[in-house]
């Protein structure tokens, strides 16, 4: 039995070591496109490259600047507008 264990072990093992680095880790969706190089590692540039594509599309009127109407209105976002119960209703405030 125990010859199996360490078996198993070692086929796990050598399993893991095979998998691509790519497959193994992926960044979240945000900054999926940003490893330009595909060495599933970020540099400052490619960082910085990809903040600056996501803020040119955010900024609609194209005058380098966010304001509240530009900004996404994702769920939650904003005061109020999430569906928890907020601070007061918890008896945080």
């Amino acid at each position: 039995m125990r010859i199996q264990v360490v078996f198993a072990f070692m086929v796990v093992a050598l399993f893991c070591v095979s998998v691509p680095m790519s497959r193994a880790q992926e960044f979240p969706p945000g900054l999926a496109g940003a490893d330009t190089n595909k060495d599933v590692k970020l540099s400052k540039e490619e960082f910085l490259a990809n903040a600056e594509n996501r803020f040119k599309k955010m900024d609609a009127n194209g005058d380098g600047f966010l304001t509240p109407d530009e900004l996404p209105k994702g769920k939650g976002q904003g005061r109020n507008e999430g569906k928890g119960q907020g601070m007061k209703k918890q008896g945080m405030n």
